[in-house]
């Protein structure tokens, strides 16, 4: 996104995922810059980037319907790798709207706010973690509120569809060498972490079919696969040519005046 220049302007924040969505969040209710920039967002803050989610779980239940006898399988449950749990709110409203899904695994990695609530039942923000998997590396997920309210605030009723667990960077390294040894298949280690939780549910005698939603390209992170596999994955020739252009952006400290000035500038 650096790169591309045209009408994309990047900003780079001195901080963490959580201070740039903080920042959006505040950008977003001040009149002054939504009227100047006519502002939205693409992420998962906007229930736009949800709606066409939903259809990914409809998609893969028919898929998996095509290609395995009706009568012969259950409904499967889901793994879905999670940061800010856009995903996983997706995938959740997808099973209420009515889709053939049993239940849902929640795979977080060191930053385990929401598994921690599993446990004790209290919703604990805090600074986030620097993972392998970092566009999971957030400490207040904004998309639990969503998921809070479905459930009526309820930590019961969400357990009923959804377990919630935590994969260590460790655990993700070895996913990626395990799933590369036996398959070939290149793991971005986000994905790992889904799939590794699945693993370990499977493990423990989880009853049914799994699939695991895998959420990013392993060419965004050389280091983590070369880490693991020793090797890198080849990036699509349109992230190559990105790559290749020189890069443009503005650094700015995660402060929401220095922001709004960028904005109304």
């Amino acid at each position: 996104m650096t790169t591309l220049g045209g009408n994309i302007h990047a900003v780079e924040v001195d901080g963490t995922f959580d201070d740039c969505q903080r920042l959006v969040k505040r950008a977003l209710t001040d009149r002054d810059v939504v009227r100047a920039c006519n502002l939205t967002t693409a992420n998962s803050i906007n229930l736009g980037r949800l709606i066409p989610q939903i259809t990914y779980y409809i998609w893969a239940v028919l898929l998996l319907l095509e290609r395995v006898e009706r009568s012969s399988i259950s409904a499967p449950i889901f793994v879905v790798p999670s940061g800010n749990f856009g995903n996983l709110t997706a995938a959740v409203y997808a099973k209420h709207m009515g889709a053939a899904i049993a239940s849902f695994i929640s795979a977080s990695n060191a930053n385990d706010v929401v598994p921690e609530y599993f446990r004790t039942g209290v919703f604990r923000p805090r600074p986030s973690l620097q993972t392998y998997s970092n566009a999971m590396d957030v400490g207040d997920p904004s998309n639990f509120a969503r998921l809070e309210s479905l459930y009526r605030g309820d930590p019961l009723r969400m357990k009923g569809d959804i377990a919630a667990v935590s994969v260590s960077d460790p655990e993700t390294i070895d996913e990626m060498r395990r799933t590369f040894d036996r398959t070939g298949y290149v793991l971005d280690p986000h994905t790992a972490v889904g799939v590794a939780a699945a693993r370990n549910a499977a493990r423990a005698s989880t009853p049914g079919p799994m699939i695991v939603a895998a959420t990013a390209h392993p060419g965004k992170f050389p280091d983590v696969v070369g880490r693991a596999l020793g090797t890198t994955a080849p990036l699509p020739e349109q992230l190559q040519e990105a790559m290749r252009r020189s890069k443009q952006s503005t650094r700015l400290p995660a402060v929401y005046e220095e922001v709004r000035k960028l904005f109304l500038s």
